[in-house]
């Protein structure tokens, strides 16, 4: 893949209540800081561009319905309503020859009936790439999780946050299928590193800990060749052992811990199409696995038309176990997957789907399979947006065989003024603990919010025309 930037012209109600007041006192202090900005230019084909600045993102608050969980012979949850806030700090920094992007949310979620799950949760994320030369690039990002059960469930996916982006159909081509990068909100969600939302932490409990970080070296070989070596860490962990409000789950994971490094070659056979071949080695440490997951494939990204597009893969490799484990396959090994993408002027779709031999989770799975899908609806010049997504967790053999989860949801959105919103949401997950993981056999945890979202810096994105 090619990576170049040109830029662009620019239970108790009184205990709860008292709980949220110091939150309430510093995100005043915040807001009173974020006075003074800008609005956002826009370029002639609509899409908004992000300047040079730091400051406050957003700031929401909602009031939320939890439904009732069932935890096995743990126990669960009833059903309990329950209010929260939220803030966002950006900064963002594009330059001539670099581009650095920081994002950090404070989310605090109340409960009336269960005050222990009461919980301060945290989101950053942190994106930077230099241009060493003309042929030289360097990026980094990092990324990182602490949310409860809440949260997981309204965290958007990979591709939700893509589908949400404005973005004429050129730039979510160029930046999704060949890495150049005409619009600067696209940089750091296609080059930045993901920590996980699946519905799978829900393996590691109630409240989780998910990090990630990768730093990558590209060489342009030349205008249509390029050379990419990357390397990474990922770790997830429960952190709900010591606080006895999230004991209702029961955690199949104390934590687990992984290691990457993977070097690609691509090359532009038209401006409509891209070749490659990647190769690399993945090692994931857990209670039940310690392993080295070998493998290469070869990839093909084209745009199939000026609405549609679409990338795919296939390979294989080998699993070596540092400690010897009877659950593993033996032999060589293969994956397959790809990625569908449509965009018009009022839609952007995505749906993908792989299949791996690799276990990220360190569940010591033989194969596991995952699909993802979301849709962003928002008609240009109106004040309605609809935005929907799903995903899937599923894995096969392995020391816990059967475990799967997956997620759905969607919300509607409401544009008020040009700066604040109102969004009605909901989520819903399903996790089944297969049939050697009994405490954990049924639980479907879901949750409905009304949220109101002030944007004090650039106003409410709408889409691009």
């Amino acid at each position: 893949m090619r990576w170049s930037y040109r830029k662009k012209e620019k239970g108790r109600v009184g205990g709860f209540g008292r709980r949220l007041l110091p939150w309430g006192a510093s995100l005043l202090l915040v807001i009173a800081g974020s006075r003074g900005f800008c609005q956002t230019p826009q370029t002639d084909d609509g899409v908004t561009q992000v300047p040079s600045s730091f400051g406050l993102e957003s700031v929401s608050a909602y009031g939320m319905y939890v439904g009732s969980v069932s935890a096995g012979q743990a126990g669960g949850l009833n059903a309990d309503f329950g209010m929260g806030g939220a803030a966002t700090l950006h900064w963002v920094s594009v330059r001539e020859r670099s581009d650095i992007s920081l994002s950090y949310t404070a989310a605090y979620d109340g409960r009336l009936r269960y005050s222990s799950l009461d919980a301060l949760n945290h989101m950053l994320s942190f994106d930077a790439g230099y241009h060493l030369n003309q042929r030289w690039q360097l990026r980094y990002s990092t990324a990182a999780n602490v949310v409860n059960m809440e949260q997981l469930l309204f965290l958007p996916n990979f591709y939700s946050q893509l589908a949400a982006v404005p973005a004429t159909f050129d730039d979510l081509t160029n930046a999704v299928l060949q890495g150049k990068f005409n619009n600067p909100q696209l940089i750091p969600v296609v080059t930045g590193v993901q920590a996980s939302v699946s519905p799978a932490l829900l393996l590691y409990g109630a409240r989780t800990l998910s990090a990630s970080a990768q730093i990558s070296l590209i060489y342009n070989l030349s205008p249509r060749t390029s050379i990419q070596l990357s390397g990474g860490a990922a770790r997830m962990q429960e952190l709900s052992q010591n606080d006895p409000g999230f004991g209702a789950i029961t955690p199949v994971l104390p934590e687990t811990t992984s290691g990457s490094v993977n070097l690609s070659l691509s090359y532009s056979v038209s401006p409509r199409t891209e070749i490659g071949i990647q190769a690399g080695s993945t090692r994931v440490i857990s209670a039940f696995e310690d392993a080295y997951y070998d493998q290469s494939s070869v990839f093909v990204n084209r745009t199939l038309s000026r609405r549609w597009f679409a990338s795919m893969h296939a390979g294989g490799g080998l699993i070596q176990p540092v400690r010897l484990s009877t659950y593993l396959p033996v032999g060589p090994q293969y994956s397959v997957g790809g990625t569908l993408g449509f965009k018009t002027l009022s839609q952007t779709i995505f749906v993908s789907a792989e299949r791996t031999f690799a276990d990220v989770y360190g569940l010591g799975a033989g194969s596991s399979i995952t699909v993802s899908g979301a849709w962003n609806w928002a008609v240009p010049g109106t004040n309605w947006r609809f935005e929907a997504s799903a995903s899937e967790a599923r894995f096969m053999g392995g020391f816990l065989p059967g475990i799967n989860s997956w997620q759905a949801g969607g919300g509607l959105t409401r544009i008020l003024t040009r700066n604040t919103t109102l969004s009605a949401e909901y989520s819903y997950i399903h996790y089944n603990g297969g049939p050697n993981a009994a405490l954990l056999a049924a639980l479907s945890p879901s949750a409905a919010r009304l949220v109101f979202t002030w944007t004090p810096r650039f106003g409410v994105q709408r889409a691009s025309r």
